[in-house]
């Protein structure tokens, strides 16, 4: 069968401040298969809006993909982050699918954040809870100190079926990159 796809995208900044606004949506519909049944109509969006309120960075994300026909979100993945202070920054994030036969696939909470505290010394940290069924389904600390030449990292992690483990690592600092902690961590 054949498909049509149709979309837009808004991408909007404010000039000398952090407000920025992204956002796209579409629509694609599967045209008769082999058997002569049409397909779902399906959409999606994808939005991100960055701004300064009551004196902090805060940014809200969504990625969602829509079963139009059933009126059913396929996927979704909604993302809150701000930092207080330039010390603190958190995330927290929802996550939803749906498996083939429409049923919840997975549905989930992620807790992210990091603490830097002081020019040398950083926590981060990561939970991800099951709002069905198991509880915690990754945990993760890491202490990182920042050093003239090298960076050194310690952690502990644990993901549910897989296990707990350690993490070591010291890497030189020249071409190291700060992992991102949340949606408002430069790239």
């Amino acid at each position: 069968g054949s498909r049509s796809r149709a979309g837009m995208r808004l991408r909007w900044t404010r000039p000398a401040s952090t407000d920025s606004a992204d956002l796209a949506l579409g629509v694609e519909r599967f045209h008769e298969t082999d058997n002569g049944q049409s397909q779902l109509d399906t959409g999606h969006l994808l939005g991100r809006l960055g701004t300064t309120a009551f004196g902090m960075p805060m940014g809200i994300r969504h990625d969602g993909r829509y079963l139009l026909d059933e009126g059913q979100t396929a996927y979704s993945k909604s993302t809150f982050a701000f930092k207080p202070w330039d010390a603190i920054e958190f995330q927290l994030s929802h996550d939803r699918g749906l498996g083939l036969d429409q049923e919840v696939m997975y549905e989930a909470i992620t807790y992210r954040g990091r603490i830097s505290l002081d020019s040398k010394w950083e926590v981060d940290v990561l939970a991800q809870e099951a709002i069905f069924g198991t509880g915690s389904l990754r945990s993760e600390i890491l202490l990182r100190r920042l050093g003239h030449d090298f960076v050194f990292e310690v952690g502990f992690s644990h993901r549910e079926g897989e296990g707990s483990g350690i993490k070591v690592n010291l890497a030189p600092l020249i071409g190291w990159r700060r992992p991102r902690v949340s949606i408002l961590s430069p790239r």
